[in-house]
């Protein structure tokens, strides 16, 4: 039996010697900073949950995550049921508009749209806002196991009331608006990749 000192003891102990069952590939944040805290960046085959009250800068750090894929020639899309993205913002943060695919219409419809552009594999990288009222947990869990099936990174913006919805999420950021600054904190990673 060999005894450790602390958590983090444990953790590096686990990360150099332990089998490791999930994927540890990752797809870049676009911010060095959140790659450092993840390990890398967001789950290459998988979804990523981004809690935080409007204003916390969820799409923020989704755009930055689209910025990075479509600067690298791309294709990425936008699900965005309550029309409130705008594009022209997207633009300022390096989103490529012409390979970035915005969908938008029925908000009932959003995660069945969401399911069928995952399932598609033209998209590795895809973010879905404004589809809470929606979201249940039978639904989370499919989208969970299309972006697995698929290798895709799947990003979704939710309430903090929505998020515990998508409890099988491989990764869940907490966000929280500090004067100018993102506040991001981990609060589940099934990789055990980020610090």
């Amino acid at each position: 039996m060999v005894a450790v000192a602390s958590i983090e003891d444990l953790r590096a102990r686990l990360q150099a010697e332990a089998p490791f069952l999930g994927s540890r590939t990752v797809r870049s944040s676009g911010n060095d900073q959140l790659d450092r805290l993840l390990g890398g960046g967001f789950p290459q085959e998988g979804l990523t949950v981004l809690s935080g009250r409007p204003g916390s800068g969820r799409s923020t750090v989704a755009a930055g995550f689209i910025a990075e894929h479509t600067g690298q020639s791309r294709p990425a899309a936008w699900i965005d049921p309550s029309g409130q993205l705008y594009p022209p913002a997207l633009v300022a943060q390096g989103v490529d508009l012409e390979r970035l695919l915005i969908v938008r219409g029925a908000p009932e419809r959003c995660w069945y749209a969401a399911e069928q552009i995952i399932d598609s594999g033209a998209f590795q990288a895809v973010v879905v806002t404004g589809g809470d009222r929606f979201l249940d947990a039978a639904t989370a869990r499919r989208i969970q196991l299309s972006a697995e099936g698929a290798r895709v990174s799947v990003l979704l913006a939710l309430n903090p009331n929505t998020a515990p919805r998508a409890a099988q999420a491989a990764l869940t950021l907490n966000l929280t608006r500090v004067a100018r600054a993102i506040q991001i904190d981990i609060t589940r990673d099934r990789s055990g990749s980020a610090s």
